[in-house]
């Protein structure tokens, strides 16, 4: 009978925290003081949320009257908090007992100045109030981001956020053009190579990371032309690189970066060439699209830089070069560049005999796409594959010294890059190269040549 009667009250007390949690809905959207203060009444016992949403209007569509939200305080957890809220809330205290929330979209108001109790979050996109000037101290207690942070809005980015990160984190800012510094939102454990940054409509942002920088993984401007990327000029390496609508591109002239993943610029109106913006520019690895560009005069820089793997797959680049949804999909777009010549460039004619049908160009000041294949991509000239000097490399498979002959120009430098698409060495080169440093396995030696007329040459060897 003992037994029966434990047994017996296991289930009730079972039972009756099943019903106290099965009074949490999955979402709850709050649009009057009334549904804020009858909260904890309508949902006992409720602590995890999966959607809160606080709007601006009434359910019926007049403004709201909430004035705090003190009766939110059994809340503990969220995935989903949107809070666009009425100017009259004064704080959110009522929130003090949330200090996780994967998704937030929280509107401030001018009169919260109390930091939020958050400490840990997915992804936050922050709103500045309008007509007040307004930092970031409400988020001082943030502790752990884990995707990205968004700030919209005229808002200066200070003080300083002490947060960690994961292996990837996005920065977003957008419609801001107070005087700011990148590094007050970085984060405290990651380099710029695992950052991507997004600028819309803002600008007077110093990028100054206050240490050296190598690589970045992407930065994309939209009508964002006055940045200040002085500190970025050595970089040798960026993700993808894509501006549009600017007309304005003084601030990221002689970038010195070699290699671009993936490079777009739309819509531009400056006058420009790419060999102004990436003098040193030898690689792009997977897309290049230029279109609608008024003043583009010259993308000659090309004709030194290797083409995009065959192995890149332009449909994860958003359609830069093309279009998604089982349509076309381009490695090279160049289209609409009203002051462009692509007829003669070394670069289009090795991407037409490399590519095909994947690349597209048309619409520019001259193209002639069956005359640059048919003639200047004829086996008499000058092209990706043939030379009319070929070089010979020996022995191959080869163990230690690789000898190049004819001996290269002096100046010309070498790539040594393995399966993975890693350099694993580089350097200048005369008439030979030393490997035995290197692991057995298959390589590509990528030959920059100096004379802009001999394009960069590939050539496979084995090492063991």
């Amino acid at each position: 009978m003992k037994f029966y009667l434990d047994f017996t009250s296991v289930l009730l007390l079972f039972f009756s925290v099943g019903h106290l949690f099965a009074q949490c809905p999955t979402a709850v959207t709050l649009c009057s003081q009334d549904s804020v203060d009858a909260f904890p009444k309508t949902y006992p016992g409720c602590k995890m949320l999966h959607t809160l949403r606080i709007n601006a209007l009434h359910c019926d569509g007049k403004l709201n009257d909430i004035v705090n939200l003190d009766s939110l305080y059994p809340l503990v957890s969220l995935d989903f908090l949107d809070l666009h809220s009425p100017s009259m809330i004064d704080d959110i205290n009522g929130l003090s007992n949330v200090r996780k929330i994967n998704n937030a979209t929280i509107a401030a108001q001018k009169s919260w100045r109390t930091p939020l109790p958050l400490d840990t979050l997915g992804l936050l996109r922050f709103y500045f109030p309008p007509d007040t000037a307004f930092d970031l101290n409400i988020l001082s207690k943030i502790k752990h981001v884990s995707r990205g942070l968004f700030f919209y809005g005229q808002g200066e980015l200070t003080p300083h956020l002490h947060y960690s990160t994961d292996d990837f984190l996005q920065i977003q800012v957008l419609d801001n053009d107070v005087k700011n510094k990148i590094r007050n939102v970085l984060p405290n454990n990651l380099s710029g190579s695992r950052i991507g940054f997004a600028l819309a409509n803002s600008q007077n942002i110093d990028f100054d990371f206050g240490y050296k920088v190598d690589s970045i993984y992407s930065i994309t401007m939209v009508n964002s032309p006055n940045n200040d990327f002085s500190t970025w000029k050595d970089i040798k390496k960026i993700g993808r690189f894509e501006f549009r609508n600017n007309s304005l591109i003084e601030s990221i002239k002689q970038f010195k970066c070699e290699e671009i993943g993936t490079l777009g610029i739309k819509n531009c109106h400056a006058k420009m060439s790419l060999g102004d913006l990436f003098p040193n520019l030898k690689r792009i690895t997977n897309v290049i699209a230029l279109s609608y560009n008024n003043n583009l005069e010259s993308i000659d820089v090309l004709d030194n830089c290797a083409l995009p793997s065959i192995t890149a797959i332009p449909s994860e680049y958003y359609g830069y070069a093309g279009l998604l949804n089982g349509r076309e999909i381009y490695y090279i777009s160049m289209r609409e560049n009203q002051k462009l010549n692509t007829c003669e460039s070394n670069y289009v004619c090795r991407a037409l005999k490399r590519f095909g049908d994947t690349i597209y160009i048309g619409s520019n000041l001259t193209d002639c796409n069956d005359i640059l294949l048919n003639k200047t991509c004829s086996p008499s000239s000058t092209s990706e594959d043939i030379d009319e000097n070929p070089l010979f490399f020996s022995p191959n498979p080869v163990v230690d010294i690789l000898t190049i002959s004819p001996p290269v120009p002096k100046g010309t430098g070498f790539r040594v890059i393995n399966l993975l698409g890693n350099t694993v060495k580089s350097g200048e080169l005369y008439d030979r190269i030393t490997l035995g440093e290197l692991p057995s396995g298959h390589y590509i030696i990528m030959l920059d040549k100096p004379d802009k007329h001999h394009p960069p040459q590939a050539i496979k060897i084995v090492k063991i």
